[in-house]
């Protein structure tokens, strides 16, 4: 008899050793029949309530009609499937094209009358226990998300798992969370988030690389604004609830803030209805703001071919509260943005220089400096303390020493940036040349427009009646001269 060996286990919990074990107990049932082995079959980690997704099993089953075997041999009726229906209907299709089964470990001969009571007995028992278990298994979910808790699996990016299973924020993480969310709100896409994330040495934390895919589900994480779900469709990102959905809001601590996550949403909307091929630029998106605190987001209105472009007050569009600030013309807000900042700097050129070069003659940046390469050393010390210590065993000292490791780089990364801001080599006539070529007319471009406002890193404030306009004029020393604007790259 020409036999064929399938075993599975069902979860992550379970190990490898489990697979052996069953082929193990199997072929010895094989050895005392003498049976001939010519195939392994077997699942990882996947489900017995259903044969979906069971690519060996499914594999089996196509294999049977190909006559290169006689006889299957389970480890026990639960291997084969825990679902009534999908049993019956494998188990028949194999004794239609007249392959037997037979189980290693039950001691049953299902080709009798009582092996078949036996069988149908056990299949029954096999189906409520897997229902059963799925039913506590969802209580316990409930209960840990009542007590807003971590419900198993990898913690997602910007979070650690404390002791007690409540979500604590990584702070090192948390600077990648915040970026990837100012990145897509800037109009970024997912390739130049990823570049971001391998230049700066952010990981998986299984220790891969983000992926474009990973990206867009860290940007519909509801987590991030401290909600805690329970209950959607087991369809990756899938929006459909089931019967015992629910959420909790503020279970735990938020990194990004409710209303800019609300606009990220909008902007993959945006993209799922195509509405994103128009490659509207809005210059001043991320830094337009409500009076009432809300990031103000790009909307188009009107009919094809007679469109008009507006800035729309967060708050008011996701109606996340009352505000009833109007629409504000797109075209309109960005170029008097622009007129004031440019009338601004040509009315107070010889002060800005003048406060520049008072600031250049200043040592307090020197003294930060020194400071900073004092702390860099001592946490220098610290790590190789650690890394001495660690013996190859201790997971305590390795993690101590992971974040000795990460707030080093951190410092180092803040202390280029300070060497890079030196204006020590900044004279009037090189300033006054900049201002000069930056402030020439550019035909006011949405990308001239975006590039300007994101140099002086303005923010702009509006209300019913005005707009205040707050800028940074301390950009200019680190934007090179002659060559336009340049946009700064934060730290």
């Amino acid at each position: 008899m020409r036999a064929v060996l399938y075993a599975r286990y069902s979860s992550d919990n379970q190990r490898y050793e489990s697979i052996s074990g069953q082929f193990h107990c199997s072929e010895e049932y094989c050895k005392r029949k003498g049976y001939n082995i010519v195939h392994y079959y077997y699942d990882e980690a996947k489900s017995g309530t259903t044969i979906a997704g069971r690519e060996q099993f499914n594999q089996m089953i196509a294999d049977a009609a190909r006559d290169i075997f006689d006889v299957i041999v389970f480890y026990q009726i639960d291997r084969t499937a825990r679902n009534e229906m999908d049993y019956y209907a494998s188990v028949n299709k194999l004794l239609e094209l007249g392959i037997r089964y037979e189980y290693s470990a039950e001691g049953i001969d299902v080709s009798t009358p009582n092996g078949k009571l036996t069988e149908g007995v056990k299949v029954a028992v096999a189906a409520f226990f897997s229902r059963d278990l799925s039913i506590k298994i969802k209580r316990g979910k409930k209960e840990n998300t009542l007590q807003k808790k971590h419900n198993g699996g990898i913690a997602p990016l910007g979070y650690d798992i404390a002791a007690d299973g409540t979500y604590i924020i990584n702070d090192y993480e948390a600077v990648a969370v915040k970026k990837i969310f100012a990145m897509k709100l800037d109009g970024q896409g997912y390739g130049k988030i990823v570049d971001w994330l391998k230049a700066n040495g952010y990981k998986t934390k299984r220790g891969g690389y983000y992926s474009k895919g990973s990206i867009h589900d860290i940007l519909c994480n509801r987590k991030y604004i401290g909600m805690l779900e329970m209950g959607k469709t087991s369809k990756h990102n899938s929006k459909e609830k089931v019967d015992d959905y629910m959420e909790i809001k503020d279970a735990i601590p938020k990194i990004i803030d409710t209303k800019d996550f609300a606009a990220v949403q909008d902007i993959l909307a945006a993209r799922r209805n195509g509405k994103a091929n128009a490659k509207e630029v809005y210059a001043l998106s991320g830094r337009i703001f409500c009076q009432c605190g809300a990031a103000m987001t790009g909307h188009r209105i009107g009919a094809k071919g007679n469109k008009y472009s507006y800035y729309v007050c967060g708050t008011q569009r996701y109606k996340h509260g009352d505000c009833d600030i109007p629409m504000i013309r797109k075209d309109k807000i960005e170029f008097i943005t622009y007129l004031t900042i440019v009338d601004y700097i040509k009315v107070n050129k010889k002060s800005i220089i003048a406060e520049f070069m008072c600031q250049a003659e200043s040592n307090e940046d020197k003294v930060r400096e020194n400071e900073l390469r004092k702390r860099i050393n001592a946490q220098k010390n610290k790590a190789k303390k650690l890394l001495a210590l660690y013996d190859g065993s201790d997971d305590l000292i390795l993690d101590a020493y992971k974040d000795a490791k990460r707030t080093l780089d951190m410092m180092e990364a803040e202390l280029a940036s300070m060497v890079q801001r030196d204006t020590n080599n900044i004279n009037p006539e090189v300033l006054e040349v900049f201002i000069d070529s930056m402030l020439m007319e550019a035909g006011y471009s949405d990308a001239f427009l975006k590039d300007f406002f994101t140099s002086l890193n303005v923010k702009v404030t509006v209300n019913k009646i005005n707009a205040e306009i707050q800028l940074n004029l301390s950009v200019f020393p680190f934007v090179v001269a002659l060559k336009g604007i340049e946009p700064l790259i934060s730290p």
